[in-house]
């Protein structure tokens, strides 16, 4: 169930109920687009005053989206990760095409193609760059998470690799965990620390007391500095290198 709400400062927020949602969350997505997500039973007015409450902080992300130079995919950008990396290539081709290999996402222009700003070419390219995070994901989060799994003796039931922007993990009441291809983009630092959190659910349903006990224990107490780091970080499909060498 979704709703829309405008606010003076900040414009539209979009209000999404879920109901395996458990604690109320926003996301800024780029200058003009503002979600929240809400627990199924959690009242519209309830999120209202959410927003209210993190007024300030809205507004500054929406800010460092306006002020960000350019975010848009062309042949003069950079975009690596641990695994791939993106090529643009001209050649005499009829269409716009891509192709992802081992270690690279390809995408092929005919030589006379000037206009890269277009809104679906860019929607393209960024469903091809989540489809590459994908396969990276199951390359590189599944060994992880069975090995921290198994680390730290917090069994889980299974796990699946998705495409979510505005979780990038979750686990259900029956330890099943979902993690979000996007994880691949962040450092293995906070990587790790969301494996875990979403691993300390395997114990502890809610974010009770014990449950940040838990993660603070696994992190050397420092929950409150990666969920900062957190928090600064743009949850998109933009260029910048993400290899981390």
């Amino acid at each position: 169930m979704q709703k829309t709400f405008s606010f003076p400062d900040i414009g539209i927020v979009k209000v999404t109920k879920k109901r395996q949602v458990r604690n109320l969350t926003v996301r800024v997505k780029s200058a003009d687009e503002v979600a929240v997500t809400i627990p199924f039973l959690v009242s519209y007015d309830s999120a209202i005053s959410f927003v209210r409450k993190n007024l300030t902080w809205i507004k500054e992300k929406q800010a460092s989206y306006k002020n960000a130079p350019n975010q848009s995919f062309n042949p003069n950008t950079i975009f690596r990760t641990r695994k791939y990396q993106l090529k643009f290539i001209s050649g005499n081709y009829i269409n716009i095409h891509s192709r992802i290999n081992d270690s690279e996402i390809k995408i092929f222009y005919p030589v006379d193609f000037k206009d890269f700003e277009r809104k679906d070419l860019q929607e393209y390219i960024k469903k091809v760059i989540l489809k590459a995070l994908k396969i990276e994901a199951e390359e590189f989060l599944l060994p992880k998470i069975e090995s921290l799994s198994k680390k730290h003796n917090l069994p889980y039931y299974t796990v699946k690799i998705g495409y979510g922007k505005q979780r990038l993990g979750w686990c259900n009441a029956h330890n099943e965990i979902s993690l979000s291809a996007i994880l691949v983009l962040l450092p293995e630092h906070l990587i790790d620390y969301i494996i875990l959190h979403e691993l300390s659910h395997t114990k502890q349903k809610n974010h009770s007391k014990e449950f940040y006990k838990l993660l603070n224990d696994l992190t050397d107490n420092k929950v409150a500095i990666y969920k900062r780091e957190i928090r600064n970080f743009k949850f998109a499909i933009i260029p910048g290198d993400y290899s981390y060498n």
